[in-house]
């Protein structure tokens, strides 16, 4: 049984919306969700939630391993070491710092 308060619906909206923006979703997909959920299409706003859910641990996946990158380059700065980058080795010592050692500056 639907209530038959205009005012509990719209708050319970604007706290949906507001929701949502705080999750990072942008005004059409928010648009697109309420649309659905205020229809009782209940499948299709699960739907957007889970594709929003996928975007957002995908860009979390890369900048993960962004940050994995970072960690390996300042590991290997901090071991005076030669890596490997982009299929290529890096000698530190040789290729950056030729006349004097790491060890010297």
């Amino acid at each position: 049984m639907k209530e038959n308060l205009n005012c509990n619906e719209n708050c319970k909206a604007d706290a949906i919306a507001q929701c949502l923006k705080d999750a990072g979703c942008g005004d059409s997909v928010i648009e697109h969700f309420l649309a659905d959920f205020e229809s009782g299409r209940l499948k299709e706003s699960i739907c957007i939630l889970q594709k929003h859910r996928e975007t957002l641990l995908n860009d979390l996946h890369k900048g993960q391993k962004r940050i994995d990158c970072l960690d390996y380059l300042i590991f290997m700065l901090q071991k005076k070491k030669s890596w490997i980058c982009c299929g290529q080795k890096i000698d530190v010592e040789k290729e950056y710092y030729p006349r004097r050692k790491l060890n010297e500056l």
